[in-house]
């Protein structure tokens, strides 16, 4: 096969090729609907990775599916991997690569801790007379004393 590894028709002959062997039987080509789910399913994927993602989801689809149910509120398990399960929860096909690859997305960087030499910010004193008016005096100002 000559197509780029993250071709359509590639992706497609990886597919029935790994559902042939692990689950055995007859496994038809895509539907049009389902072309249109995969070439989607790609887009979604960081760029390159949707065959290495697809072939992680098709190695473990249970822990997929398990995973699918656990981060994303998948019901309906489907025992064997069906395109249209894969596209409904790509980004949970996506972590499951990175956990598999170790190729998690950095994490935020934490803010430094606090210098011990550098002097704590002084409070802000208010100078004489801007102190907050109470009740009484803005009611006696606005209606006259009572």
């Amino acid at each position: 096969m000559n197509a780029e590894p993250d071709s359509l028709p590639a992706l497609e002959e990886l597919w029935r090729s790994r559902v042939a062997e692990t689950y055995g039987g007859f496994v038809p080509n895509w539907t049009a609907k389902e072309r249109g789910q995969m070439s989607n399913f790609r887009k979604i994927c960081p760029p390159g990775a949707a065959p290495a993602v697809l072939e992680a989801c098709l190695n473990d689809w249970a822990l997929f599916a398990t995973m699918a149910k656990a981060n994303a509120g998948a019901w309906d398990l489907p025992a064997r991997p069906t395109v249209g399960f894969l596209f409904k929860f790509v980004g949970v096909a996506v972590n499951l690569w990175l956990s598999k690859t170790k190729k998690a997305p950095p994490k935020p960087k934490a803010s430094p801790p606090p210098n011990p030499q550098q002097a704590p910010a002084a409070p802000t004193v208010k100078p004489p007379g801007e102190e907050k008016a109470s009740l009484e005096t803005v009611l006696a100002a606005a209606f006259g004393p009572s």
